[in-house]
């Protein structure tokens, strides 16, 4: 299943109960071989392939829309905002309910991002809403 699948090095680390996830590597490997039972791979140096090879024409006159850059990051950004907040509240659990009791006046206290570009004025630009989402996420 995992043979032929192109993916980064990463290191796995256990401290304080806490599982961290790292990559100090930005080289790209292809599995070659995988050992299900003993959770190993043989992998070798993978090279993506250049945008003339993939695309079929040079990139001259590509047109990189920075609307839809704009539209990709508001889509990443409208995720990592709702898999925060369902870690978060997974783990509310185990404060004390005093506590509980004043993150939920803090939350109450706080706008959420409007993720969607059609709750926002027409005159507001792509951009404009990017950075409100952006400081409202900080």
């Amino acid at each position: 299943m995992a043979k032929d699948a192109v993916g980064i090095e990463i290191k796995i680390i256990k401290k304080s109960n806490l599982t961290m996830i790292e990559s100090v590597n930005t080289k790209r490997y292809r599995i070659t071989d995988y050992d299900g039972d003993a959770n190993y791979a043989k992998a070798q140096e993978f090279t993506d392939f250049t945008f003339e090879h993939t695309f079929g024409k040079s990139r001259e006159g590509a047109d990189i829309n920075p609307e839809d850059l704009l539209a990709a990051e508001l889509y990443e950004m409208k995720n990592l905002w709702f898999v925060y907040n369902k870690k978060i509240n997974s783990l509310l659990h185990i404060l004390p309910q005093e506590v509980l009791n004043r993150y939920d006046l803090v939350i109450k206290s706080l706008t959420t991002p409007v993720f969607d570009k059609h709750k926002y004025p027409a005159k507001v630009t792509q951009a404009e809403m990017f950075h409100e989402c952006v400081y409202k996420m900080g």
